[in-house]
């Protein structure tokens, strides 16, 4: 079964919501990063690469990018995807510069807009929840601030020249040669749908970016070998790691403590950025304390609590490792069932913890967030999803999928 889609992403989360959108479709599908030329496999049609490219300058971006897409040209792999974040944050237009260089000015179709998730897209603006981005709370965010709203400004701004904004009903496929990047308008699912089956219909979806939105509408286009995944087994308790800074993944870490019990695991912020956390007498103290609340039946909730403001990459960084470490801790006392994480490079950090460098993605509990099985180091089923996706009520929604899977 040879190779016949490559996603790039550049966080973890990304590469995974995405991938499973093929998953739905009965396409074999394998997430990965670090060294993708390692993970690439006869049995895989679809492989979704995290080239941890978020948090690097856009040099760096642009080499790892064009490393993989080179590699992906000289495999003649069919379908090659871009995925962006749903909210530009990163290094999108050093990425797809490196996917024109590579592919020698091809036009590449780009579609931003997950109207599912409340960003829309229109005359190249990209709004959230109807507000420019570079308005909304990405504009604060620690990490990777967006300070444009208008999406061939910001693409330019970062190596991606001429691009140009459209609507499905002005575009014209004879014309695509004109321009290396198409953005295009979407405000509604039948939007997306009708850009995909134009383009479809043009011969264009060989070389396109965007979402896990489009992704959706992408898989649809290309016929898969059926493929049966495994099934989920509900066991054991859940334990939630939140090490997402967003606002949003706080409320939600707060609604499975308030309204549905969850034990609460809150660590100081100054104790989760020490590179010793759990040798510290606090840091020894909260694994205790967390494993008798598994060990009991409870589920349980670890956050970090008290961080304000921006922090560095390096304190970022040193916190996620830390949440893997204690992941990986609880997980060794045969406690934990079901993981659920908020925020890629939490996930990231995990991953490493675990010494697990591939996962299945297998089907979305709601959109944006997914259930995947690991390659090594945990049996049990793993939740996770972007820090900005989901409602605040979504550990409820979570519960319930899990209810359904047999026991």
């Amino acid at each position: 079964m040879p190779l016949k889609m490559l996603i790039a992403a550049d966080d973890f989360t990304g590469a995974l919501d995405t991938a499973v959108q093929f998953s739905a479709k009965g396409a074999n599908v394998r997430m990965t990063y670090g060294d993708w030329r390692a993970a690439f496999s006869e049995e895989t049609e679809v492989l979704s690469v995290d080239l941890e490219t978020r948090h690097c300058t856009p040099d760096t971006a642009r080499e790892r990018a064009r490393s993989l897409f080179s590699f992906a040209r000289e495999r003649k792999i069919p379908y090659l995807y871009k995925k962006m974040d749903s909210a530009m944050r990163g290094n999108p237009g050093a990425e797809l510069a490196a996917l024109s260089e590579v592919y020698e000015g091809a036009p590449v179709m780009v579609v931003p807009a997950f109207p599912k998730i409340g960003r829309t897209v229109r005359d190249g603006v990209l709004r959230i929840a109807g507000v420019p981005v570079a308005e909304s709370a990405f504009a604060h965010d620690p990490l990777n601030p967006v300070s444009r709203s208008d999406l061939c400004g910001l693409l330019a701004e970062q190596g991606a020249l001429g691009a140009v904004s459209v609507r499905a009903e002005q575009f014209c496929a004879e014309t695509a040669q004109r321009a290396p990047f198409w953005i295009f308008d979407g405000e509604t699912g039948e939007a997306l749908q009708k850009t995909g089956a134009l383009l479809a219909r043009a011969g264009l979806l060989k070389l396109t970016a965007g979402n896990a939105g489009f992704g959706e509408i992408l898989a649809a286009q290309i016929p898969w070998v059926s493929y049966q995944a495994p099934i989920f087994r509900r066991s054991g308790g859940i334990l939630l790691i939140c090490g997402s800074l967003h606002p949003r993944s706080a409320e939600q870490a707060a609604y499975a403590e308030q309204k549905l019990g969850f034990y609460s695991g809150a660590i100081p912020a100054d104790l989760a950025a020490l590179q010793n956390c759990w040798e510290t007498e606090a840091g020894m103290r909260t694994q205790t304390e967390l494993f008798h609340a598994l060990q009991d039946g409870e589920n349980a909730v670890v956050r970090t609590a008290g961080c304000k403001g921006a922090v560095s990459m390096q304190t970022a960084q040193t916190v996620s490792a830390n949440l893997g470490t204690l992941c990986r801790k609880l997980i060794r006392t045969g406690a934990v069932g079901t993981l659920v994480v908020f925020g890629g490079d939490t996930l990231l950090g995990v991953m490493e913890a675990l010494g697990c460098k591939e996962l299945q993605p297998v089907c979305e509990v709601c959109p944006g967030v997914v259930a995947s099985h690991l390659e090594s180091g945990f049996d049990g089923t793993v939740i996770s999803k972007a820090g900005s996706f989901g409602t605040p009520d979504l550990p409820e929604t979570i519960l319930r999928f899990l209810a359904a899977q047999p026991s």
